[in-house]
């Protein structure tokens, strides 16, 4: 693929799909006539320099050009539209249900799903309308894009085509949803995490974690979870691999290996009351019932350690794939 068609290529596709066919050939055309007969590399990119920024020229081709939001800022604004609605709409449904589960003695399922549907709803629409307004007041005010990037250059072309294979946005936006509502429960009500039985028609609940051990490595957790939440971050902004988002994430991953060991290393951690009750409804021992949950946290740390490692292997390689 020579210079001409990876711009062209970076040109349409800012453009909606019916537009870019019509648009290449235009551009092709209009490329070729502006080179002389016998042109080089370097007659290409002096005119490749004259168009300009892809992103910008892609613009000059868009039919409407009336807008609340210009094009400066429409990329931005969209961007921060998909990472930030996802998750406060999620998180506006979580808090509903945690305080409806907290503040009621008994749990109306339907009330339960309609006001969490009310209130992701009305979470993301405020969102929607806070990022709206703040862009058109930056719009009137010509302030410049929060997404602004590097001044283009031609030689960008040349590796635009070697970027890494790029990252699924809801990918990243799925799992800092997870990684908060996670914090939430871990943080708020550890005690949601446990064994659920019933007796005599009511549902009790052992909470699988011993709640004082736990409160007192809660900021590693939470420092663990933070990183996490940022790595998926970067990995959204960036929408492709490379070199040091795949550090990033090995950092992330290693770190979370190393905080997630400690914590099921610490048999303190688990609730007693776990293995008793383990014990007296498989009708095993509880020393018996420890060395299997022991054996069994090893397996899990194992899976751990290879999961990670794996995702820091494939990030290093989606960053240099062509």
């Amino acid at each position: 693929m020579n210079l001409i068609e990876i711009y062209i290529n970076q040109v349409i596709k800012n453009l909606p799909v019916a537009e870019r066919e019509e648009v290449k050939k235009d551009l092709n055309a209009d490329i070729l006539n502006m080179l002389p007969d016998d042109y080089t590399e370097n007659d290409i990119k002096k005119v490749l320099s004259q168009l300009g920024d892809p992103e910008i020229l892609a613009d000059e081709y868009r039919d409407a050009k009336r807008y609340l939001i210009g094009p400066k800022l429409y990329d931005g604004y969209l961007k921060l539209l998909r990472i930030v609605l996802p998750i406060v709409a999620v998180i506006g449904a979580v808090i509903f249900i945690l305080e409806s589960v907290f503040d009621s003695g008994s749990i109306n399922f339907v009330d339960l799903f309609a006001g969490s549907l009310a209130n992701l709803v009305n979470a993301a629409f405020t969102a929607f309308a806070a990022i709206t307004i703040i862009f058109a007041v930056f719009e009137r005010n010509n302030v410049a894009s929060p997404f602004k990037k590097k001044q283009w250059a031609v030689d960008d072309l040349k590796t635009s085509h070697i970027i890494a294979k790029p990252i699924s946005k809801g990918e990243g936006i799925v799992s800092i949803i997870f990684s908060i509502i996670f914090f939430m429960i871990l943080y708020f009500s550890p005690q949601l995490i446990g064994w659920y039985y019933t007796d005599n028609g009511i549902v009790m609940n052992i909470p699988l974690f011993n709640l004082d051990v736990l409160s007192r490595i809660m900021p590693l957790i939470i420092l663990s979870l933070l990183f996490a939440v940022i790595t998926s971050t970067l990995k959204i902004i960036s929408g492709y691999w490379n070199i040091k988002l795949a550090f990033v994430n090995f950092l992330n991953n290693m770190f979370s290996a190393i905080v997630w060991i400690m914590i099921f290393a610490n048999q303190n951690i688990f609730n007693a009351s776990i293995f008793e009750k383990l014990s007296s409804v498989l009708d095993i021992s509880i020393i018996r019932i420890t060395g299997l949950f022991g054996i069994g946290i090893k397996v899990l740390i194992a899976f751990i350690m290879i999961g990670l490692v794996a995702d820091s292997v494939s990030g290093f390689r989606k960053s240099v794939r062509k």
